[in-house]
């Protein structure tokens, strides 16, 4: 089965570049950089990954298990998931207060 994360489009980070023994890589990924996943599959039970920014030499794909999927949210982000949970009223004043915070913290 294929990780929920693992489709196209979705972005990874490299973890682990260690190139295994035999490896033919015209591409290399370079660990902390970030692919854009373009295919997932199965061969020989192990999910590979075909990455936008990447080939390799037959353009067999990578090993999954070195990449991570990307997560970028910020902490304004989080806070609005919240936010819709929350009464109106009481939204419309944390507004308020954290304009008024942020005009403190500004003086």
């Amino acid at each position: 089965m294929i990780p929920s994360w693992a489709k196209p489009g979705a972005k990874v980070v490299c973890v682990d570049a260690f190139p295994l023994e035999g490896s033919i890589w015209v591409s290399p990924p370079v660990e902390g950089v970030i692919y854009t996943i373009t295919d997932t599959f199965y061969q020989e039970g192990v999910l590979l990954l075909r990455l936008k920014e990447l080939r390799n030499f037959q353009d067999i794909g990578y090993l999954a298990r070195r990449f991570r999927p990307l997560v970028s949210r910020t902490q304004e982000q989080d806070v609005d998931l919240f936010k819709s949970l929350l009464n109106p009223t009481l939204v419309d004043k944390l507004d308020l207060l954290a304009e008024r915070m942020n005009e403190l913290a500004e003086d």
